[in-house]
């Protein structure tokens, strides 16, 4: 996305109505800038894009994403845990980018009731299909709202 180190990327705004100015970025946008959330939704979008094309078709239309400023929560069939993981991480990667398991979770539903040994065994097996996510038994918070 920022071109190359020396040249950056041009971003566009307008600076007054009908006025449009070219300001090049380098590195990284400033964090609580005007141009950072556009870019945030951009690189959101060309990720989420990326991740489904990588997925075989039955994968890619399990996919449903909800997002709010940085929050993202993606919603995937059980049997796509690990393909769409790994595409997480590849599509993420080509944009430099890391995707970072201490920062994300997954939750199952079905779960929730589940006895300590039986869900003890499928943690086990999301950390290892997700490379170090973790599962989460109670639910997940999102914007600020816990659900179950």
């Amino acid at each position: 996305l920022w071109g190359t180190p020396d040249q950056g990327q041009s971003m566009y705004v307008e600076t007054e109505p009908g006025v449009w100015s070219c300001i090049k970025t380098l590195g990284s946008v400033v964090q609580g800038g005007q141009e950072g959330q556009p870019v945030f939704c951009m690189m959101l979008m060309a990720i989420l894009r990326g991740v489904r094309n990588e997925l075989p078709s039955t994968a890619a239309q399990s996919v449903r994403a909800y997002a709010f400023v940085d929050d993202v929560t993606i919603s995937v069939d059980q049997a796509y845990l690990r393909q769409t993981s790994e595409a997480l991480r590849t599509v993420s990667a080509s944009y430099g980018l890391e995707l970072v398991p201490s920062k994300s979770a997954v939750y199952i539903p079905d779960l929730r009731a589940a006895s300590p040994e039986e869900f003890e065994i499928r943690a086990e097996e999301v950390y290892d299909e997700t490379g170090g996510i973790s599962l989460r038994q109670d639910g997940l918070s999102l914007l600020g709202t816990h659900c179950s």
